[in-house]
């Protein structure tokens, strides 16, 4: 099955889908965008480039996915657009045969992988955002996970 992951390098959010589905990367000559292959799994993902904060692909990916936000990552495939990294985890572990990523198959420790997936998505990244993004000077804008609710 092939994919686009919109996001970029060091996102870490990004990163987490990447590192699940165990990618080899094949850098293009433009830094927009990077091809990258599971083979093993069955699962072609193509990396393309948005960085918010830097206004890069941007406006294409909010087009494509509207209720984002401007969050990334999002996922991209056959009849399927998802946003929200847990959502694109947990889908891409189902279909590259990751079932251990999940626990043994039960449902108590699926939901146990979820609530751990859960916690570190939101409290532990936040706060380490909050303590290193300030010491970049190239991350001065404000995320659009800390602009608060869009009501």
């Amino acid at each position: 099955m092939s994919f686009k992951l919109y996001g970029y390098e060091r996102n870490p959010r990004t990163r987490i889908i990447r590192i699940l589905v165990g990618i080899q990367q094949q850098y293009s000559e433009k830094w927009l965008m990077q091809s990258v292959k599971a083979e093993a799994e069955g699962i072609q993902l193509a990396i393309h480039q948005v960085v918010p904060r830097q206004g890069i692909g941007k406006d294409d990916y909010k087009s494509k996915f509207p209720l984002s936000a401007g969050k990334i990552p999002g996922l991209e495939g056959p009849d399927i657009q998802l946003t929200e990294t847990l959502a694109i985890a947990m889908y891409l572990a189902k279909i590259a045969n990751k079932s251990r990523l999940l626990g043994d198959g039960s449902i108590v420790q699926e939901a146990e992988v979820l609530m751990w997936m859960s916690w570190a998505n939101q409290e532990l990244l936040q706060t380490l955002a909050r303590w290193f993004l300030p010491l970049i000077p190239s991350f001065t804008d404000p995320a659009p996970y800390s602009m608060g609710p869009r009501c």
